[in-house]
């Protein structure tokens, strides 16, 4: 979901935990009430944006980050026809239902 769609989340609650990359997170309605009611919780997060979910049913989950923005050209390298069209890989985002990687 778009980041305006999204709650902040401390994975280490505030005013114990910061308020940095590696502590905080976007999170969808949907998967940050079951963090909050302690359904799942994060055991390590990156600055990058990747994390470690862990379920009360036992799963674990790694998700990587997401690229934000298109990666230009680096200076030097000829742009190719299939540049334009976007990473091969890049969900609809344009779905309101879409609730990404998670099994939860």
């Amino acid at each position: 979901r778009p980041a305006s769609r999204c709650q902040n989340d401390h994975r280490d609650r505030f005013p114990e935990g910061p308020s940095n990359t590696t502590n905080c997170a976007l999170l969808c309605d949907r998967h940050h009430p079951l963090k909050t009611d302690g359904y799942v919780s994060i055991t390590d997060g990156h600055a990058n944006g990747s994390m470690t979910w862990h379920t009360a049913w036992g799963q674990q989950v790694h998700t990587e980050p997401r690229p934000y923005l298109d990666t230009p050209n680096p200076p030097g390298t000829a742009a190719t026809d299939h540049d334009d069209a976007g990473p091969p890989d890049a969900p609809d985002q344009t779905d309101d239902e879409s609730e990404g990687p998670l099994p939860f």
